[in-house]
């Protein structure tokens, strides 16, 4: 990842603290080591991020803002059916996961709750209260590409604006969304399947991860 510039604001609006990145590129690979002719994964021309600091030493994460203006996204598709933003994470393509026990066995076998050490970690992870919210989520102009160049599949998106919120709290997930986004092409390899058409879509939902319930409020 590089970025021209950086700037930190800790005082201006006290417990708040916004950090605010400049025409920032993230790459698949270490740039180092990047072909001239390789995409970066994003190309943003403005990052910025507000959180509260107060809040995050209580144990919450708070963010009051995050904007991203300006530039593009590019998900390449390769071959081997691996994703460049996932290499680019050091995760393993979708199809290598090999699973080889029942995870809630693992976590309901007795034997493995002796150990004291994995007991712990499981009543850790029980007693964990997780306190997120994201405000206002705000992102404009930023052309998406999903490119699959083995099965000459394409597509491009231009998003014009999105505006969501999202909250996680007492095992609820909470999300406002609002979106104006250009469907530009979504090319298959003989034909063009979708063409110049638009998506404005408003909507509200709300999951119970206890009852796994999820409602959809009128859109």
């Amino acid at each position: 990842m590089v970025f021209q510039d950086i700037s930190l604001s800790i005082f201006a609006h006290f417990p708040s603290i916004s950090i605010k990145l400049n025409n920032l590129s993230y790459y698949e690979y270490p740039q180092d080591s990047t072909n001239n002719d390789e995409l970066p994964i994003a190309s943003i021309e403005e990052i910025y991020v507000a959180f509260n600091v107060i809040d995050l030493i209580g144990g919450k994460i708070n963010v009051p803002k995050v904007s991203i203006a300006g530039g593009s996204i590019n998900i390449v598709t390769y071959a081997d059916s691996s994703i460049n933003l996932f290499n680019a994470f050091g995760k393993e393509k979708p199809g290598s996961i090999t699973v080889t026990e029942d995870i809630p066995s693992l976590v309901t076998d007795k034997n493995y709750e002796s150990i004291p050490e994995v007991k712990d970690s499981l009543e850790s992870y029980k007693s964990s209260k997780i306190d997120l919210s994201v405000d206002g989520l705000t992102i404009q102009n930023i052309k998406l590409s999903c490119i699959n160049p083995a099965l000459k599949r394409n597509s491009s998106f231009k998003i014009n604006e999105l505006n969501a919120s999202f909250i996680y709290r007492e095992k609820r997930i909470l999300s406002e969304l609002n979106t104006d986004i250009d469907i530009e092409y979504v090319r298959f390899p003989e034909r063009i399947i979708l063409n110049e058409n638009h998506i404005n879509l408003k909507t509200s939902l709300s999951f119970d991860e206890e009852n796994n319930n999820i409602e959809i409020k009128p859109s």
